[in-house]
């Protein structure tokens, strides 16, 4: 049980640290409003959820000991989050989308936001790594791993 409040200890200050979820969550929650913003932020805890899956299983070990594949997969990454900057900035003025939450809904599909939710955790290489470092450290390999690596991710 200790190890279980170090983890999430551990893990509460990672989400601490902007990154882009954080930022894409943000943009949205002012965008579209805080009900819409949410199938984004489904969209976000879904890849993650994968990526812990991908992590768990030794996949993830692979792509970052591979540094071909994981600098593809952060650049991948990155040029995604600048196409998001970009249609972002390159859109109306936020304040004109704010007028209404009825208005701002209209603007915008859900399950686009929610696609775009998991793709920026999809394609965010510090998430893998996060979860490589951790998994190890708070698994014990002489218990069941299916229910802890369940209760960790």
């Amino acid at each position: 049980m200790s190890g279980l409040l170090v983890f999430i200890t551990i893990a509460f200050l990672t989400l601490l640290s902007p990154g882009p979820g954080v930022l894409f969550t943000v943009t949205n929650s002012i965008n579209y409003g805080v009900k819409t913003a949410l199938f984004g932020i489904s969209g976000l805890i879904i890849g993650m959820f994968v990526i812990a899956v991908i992590s768990a299983s030794g996949v993830g070990l692979i792509i970052t000991s591979n540094p071909t594949i994981f600098t593809v997969l952060k650049f991948i990454g990155a040029f995604y989050l600048m196409y998001l900057g970009y249609k972002n900035f390159s859109k109306k003025s936020p304040s004109q989308d704010l007028i209404t939450d009825q208005q701002s809904d209209k603007n915008v599909s859900k399950s686009r936001l929610f696609y775009q939710g998991l793709l920026a955790s999809l394609l965010n290489p510090k998430t893998i790594v996060f979860f490589i470092a951790l998994f190890p450290q708070f698994i014990d390999i002489k218990k069941e791993i299916l229910t802890q690596f369940l209760v960790l991710s």
